[in-house]
């Protein structure tokens, strides 16, 4: 395992462990950015073989960037991949095949073949009922298995907010996409993208920002709603390692003028029915 966090303003450390946390060891990115940097993100598939990107003020007010590196010894050297216009976050599912969301939105999907030396395009297909609409990827794909994979997208026209949500699948490796339905929530359109998981490749939760929860059981072809939880709404990050168990960490965000006294704070719930029901989680006491 291994995490990246930065070290003053212009340095990336990285810590790894090989023997489930007991003991880490560090070193530090040879790149520095002297202008700061944004989001870290890592994906692993195995001990030895990760990916990261790190994101520049290079991409400015108008758009966004991302350096790529990868490491095969488990974190303690890495290599630059080149550069691209990654939204952040990056998931890979072997040695070579990887997926990335770009642009601002972000509004692409890309995949590679060659372990990230090289990125094309992977088109969404937009759903007949609202054709002529932006597909925003929302999530990167869950593969369940080499082949099986699902994922979530915004629908909007053109300078409009999302006004919807459409679910897609894959049974041959995300060469191509199916649409699986949608999902309309108003608060989708007033304040943008929702917590979404899958927990199977049928078994799909979505939180709406007003913390709504949308629950379905057969890969989207009927929901059900669990009443508004309050301690949900915002952009939760949510994340299943069963169809009951998972975890949804929870950002907020505040200023008491504007642009004045701002922080923010974080919480993590936990459920244990598939998102019927949520608690706060607290970790072990020493």
């Amino acid at each position: 395992m291994a995490e990246a966090q930065g070290t003053g303003c212009s340095k990336i450390e990285i810590a790894w462990t090989a023997d489930g946390g007991v003991t880490w060891q560090t070193s530090v990115l040879p790149t520095q950015y002297p202008n700061g940097f944004g989001g870290v993100h890592l994906s692993f598939v195995d001990p030895r073989h990760g990916w990261m990107t790190v994101q520049t003020p290079a991409g400015g007010a108008a758009g966004t960037q991302a350096d790529l590196y990868g490491t095969t010894d488990g974190g303690a050297s890495w290599t630059s991949l080149g550069s691209g216009p990654f939204a952040g976050p990056i998931e890979f599912v072997g040695p070579q095949t990887g997926w990335a969301l770009e642009g601002v939105y972000p509004e692409r999907l890309a995949l590679t073949h060659d372990g990230g030396a090289s990125w094309q395009p992977s088109t969404l297909p937009v759903p007949a009922a609202d054709s002529g609409d932006l597909v925003l990827p929302v999530s990167l794909p869950t593969f369940f298995g080499p082949k099986v994979g699902v994922m979530a997208a915004g629908l909007a026209a053109y300078g409009t907010p999302l006004e919807d949500i459409a679910f897609y699948t894959t049974a041959d490796g995300g060469a191509t996409w199916a649409v699986a339905g949608t999902l309309h929530d108003p608060s989708f359109q007033n304040t943008g993208m929702p917590g979404v998981a899958f927990a199977t490749p049928v078994d799909w939760l979505v939180v709406a920002p007003t913390g709504t929860v949308y629950l379905t059981a057969d890969g989207g072809a009927t929901w059900s709603t669990v009443a508004a939880n309050p301690a949900l709404a915002g952009f939760p990050r949510i994340a299943f390692v069963s169809p009951k168990v998972g975890w949804a960490l929870v950002e907020t965000h505040r200023c008491t003028g504007f642009k004045t006294g701002c922080g923010s704070a974080s919480r993590v719930l936990k459920t244990t029915d598939g998102g019927q029901t949520w608690s706060p989680d607290q970790p072990p006491s020493e």
